[in-house]
């Protein structure tokens, strides 16, 4: 019994020795920080603005450019390689750009492409767009931008490539549309030795709508024997077109930007200020197309490099709300 109270006060001693222990001696940061409460905001606050300010001031972040090869596997030997020579090239010119010139919108850029898509509506899901009045309205958009858009003619592809009747390279290349389809809209003529030229490039050709007969010669065109689709097609037809539907509701053509703009050397030459002209011209593209629509037809513009202009002005803001929210 003596040994059994010995070692109940033992236990005792050493659980009023632990309470004492910590009740005497607090962490000494927890007191800190509450007798310090003010400098301890102000830390959490300079912190992160400074931080942010390294990283804007060495320029330590920025969205990559999206390209046309962005759903590639970077990690592939081929695509490494084929990156290698690409990033080898650029060097070569960016070394030389000072003394290189050339043509304004001479070279075809595929992050200034603009697609312009047409999605025929109405009430009920059996809104199709190759009908001879949808295409007809399609015709008068697509000529609108062409010849009516401001400084359409200072963005569009030069394609030296491509000359019209009279032996001239057109202002603009011709957009890739299915209104090129000769039964349809088409403005290719065919010289005895089988060469192909365009005429009548400098204003919008006839919107009138097409008979029946031709837009069934056109979709008989679009379609393979086995009732698959033209490769030729493909691109600008909504998934919905096939051999047993012969219609779609979508169609998408697409228009070609070139570069160095007007005033410039080459593409690299105040690459960033090119890059601010060019977005400023698009963003007005794509207000204008939204006027374009009707309740029978939604006029869309997609583009790369607006994408991205929308995507950085929006995480910009919502960085600069992030540190907002920090500070106040």
């Amino acid at each position: 019994a003596g040994a059994k109270q010995a070692d109940d006060v033992l236990k005792l001693n050493t659980r009023a020795r632990m309470r004492t222990h910590y009740s005497s001696e607090p962490m000494w940061f927890a007191r800190w920080c509450i007798k310090k409460t003010w400098w301890v905001q102000l830390a959490l606050i300079l912190v992160p603005v400074v931080a942010a300010g390294i990283i804007v001031a060495t320029k330590s972040f920025k969205l990559a450019e999206q390209t046309t090869n962005d759903y590639l596997i970077w990690s592939n030997d081929v695509v490494q390689a084929s990156k290698s020579l690409e990033a080898a090239r650029e060097e070569i010119f960016e070394a030389n750009k000072d003394d290189v010139v050339i043509t304004e919108r001479s070279q075809a850029r595929s992050a200034y492409t603009v697609y312009m898509m047409f999605h025929a509506r109405s009430g009920n899901e059996d809104a199709v767009i190759l009908t001879p009045e949808q295409l007809a309205r399609v015709k008068a958009i697509e000529d609108a931008f062409r010849f009516e858009f401001q400084n359409y003619s200072n963005h569009c592809w030069y394609d030296q490539s491509f000359v019209d009747c009279d032996g001239n390279v057109p202002t603009c290349a011709l957009p890739q549309t299915l209104l090129q389809s000769p039964d349809l809209y088409g403005v290719l003529s065919v010289t005895p030795l089988n060469e192909f030229y365009v005429c009548d490039l400098e204003g919008p050709q006839s919107s009138a709508p097409v008979s029946g007969a031709a837009l069934d010669r056109a979709i008989d065109s679009m379609l393979l024997s086995d009732g698959g689709v033209n490769p030729a097609y493909a691109f600008a037809l909504g998934t919905g077109f096939n051999g047993s539907s012969r219609n779609t509701a979508y169609l998408r053509s697409t228009f070609l930007m070139g570069t160095p703009l007007e005033g410039y050397r080459n593409p690299s030459d105040q690459k960033r200020a090119q890059r601010k002209q060019f977005e400023l011209w698009v963003s007005g593209v794509v207000e204008w197309a939204a006027d374009q629509s009707t309740e029978d037809m939604e006029v869309l513009v997609f583009n790369q490099q607006y994408q991205q202009y929308i995507f950085g002005d929006l995480a910009n803001k919502a960085f600069a709300w992030a540190i907002g929210s920090v500070i106040f």
